[in-house]
């Protein structure tokens, strides 16, 4: 059943509670697969506006912010035209409203979009791109989806970005909150989805779920919430593979995850402890903490290039803003949303103070 749990600072969050006692494997909740909405269950002339808007397949998955989520926001708004009409009305009926739809990115304002810019353009970019392909599909036929506001558009993006699993809009799982430490995991197949219990537990306890070892960053954008004590995963990684020169490094970083390497906000060398060990087992200490300071200097200069450099000017023409110059901005104002004006803030500096270190 759906219930609300007191947080540390008094806050109060909807969530999902046990109704009996439970044990090791145990399904706690079951939802079959008509009753998700996903790609599969989308109208398949909504599907056809956002292939030819994209110019991609609705299905595309590739990437944060994706064709497929486009597909799922203006599928949402459609069923929700459709009020009592639509199979998933009960699900829509229960998603959050007005003020209580997480502010995430795609209902963040320009001040915020701007100090996001200043560490990760490319997302501010892609969300502008991903609120344009949504208006662009809506307004090629307003009818089918209730003619909706700009506001309705953000909310519709907003939901499918924080509750969203693998591409499904799941009645009652997606009110799971996120725990480093969770009691239940969630599973999908082609007959629908489950939680099932990570251990024992008890009648009225909350069921929470894991989203991953996300940055605080990356919590912010996709949920609107950071963790209270944070974590050491950086949003930003080093591009070794093809920074550093060297065979034997390209090499070694393909062989040790991929050639973009996330960093560490707190690790000696800000590579992630399992990363660094096989790298170093893999080539010299030397051509590695070579390659280290190339990468490092190259992500530098990309995020704040000095100002008589020509990457400066090429930074300002691309719409990437200074990152000082952002961050006061966002620090300086007054505004309804300075829970998250402080949290966004703190999780960049976070982010600036890695890459200087």
């Amino acid at each position: 059943s759906v219930s609300v749990f007191e947080r540390a600072g008094g806050l109060r969050l909807r969530g999902l509670a046990a109704t009996c006692d439970f044990t090791l494997g145990s399904v706690l909740l079951a939802v079959p697969r008509a009753a998700i909405l996903s790609d599969a269950s989308i109208h398949q002339q909504i599907l056809d506006l956002v292939a030819e808007t994209m110019e991609t397949s609705p299905h595309d998955d590739s990437g944060f912010l994706s064709a497929r989520d486009v597909a799922l926001a203006t599928g949402l708004l459609h069923e929700r035209s459709l009020g009592r009409k639509s199979r998933f009305s009960e699900h829509i009926a229960s998603l959050p409203q007005g003020t209580n739809t997480p502010h995430n990115l795609p209902r963040w304002d320009e001040v915020q979009l701007n100090a996001l810019a200043a560490v990760l353009w490319d997302v501010t970019v892609r969300r502008r791109f991903l609120a344009d392909a949504v208006a662009s599909v809506v307004v090629a036929d307003p009818d089918l989806f209730g003619r909706p506001t700009e506001e309705d558009c953000a909310w519709a993006l907003a939901i499918v970005i924080s509750r969203q699993v693998h591409g499904r809009l799941i009645p009652l799982l997606d009110q799971a909150n996120h725990d480093p430490e969770p009691n239940s995991e969630l599973s999908c197949d082609q007959h629908g989805c489950r939680l099932k219990a990570l251990r024992s537990g008890t009648n009225g306890e909350e069921l929470t779920i894991s989203y991953g070892n996300k940055p605080d960053l990356h919590l912010l954008l996709a949920y609107g919430f950071s963790l209270p004590n944070g974590n050491n995963a950086s949003a930003l990684s080093l591009d070794l593979g093809t920074s550093a020169g060297s065979n034997d490094i390209a090499t070694a970083v393909a062989a040790c995850g991929g050639s973009r390497l996330p960093l560490d906000q707190t690790a000696p060398w800000a590579l992630h402890g399992a990363t660094l060990t096989c790298l170093q087992e893999k080539t010299n200490r030397c051509t590695l903490l070579e390659a280290l300071r190339t990468g490092c200097r190259q992500l530098s200069r990309r995020l704040a290039p000095p100002q008589s450099d020509g990457a400066s000017y090429l930074s300002r023409a691309m719409g990437r803003p200074e990152p000082t110059v952002a961050l006061a901005a966002l620090n300086d104002r007054q505004s309804s949303q300075q829970a998250m004006d402080a949290a966004l803030s703190h999780a960049l500096r976070r982010e600036l103070q890695t890459v200087e270190r």
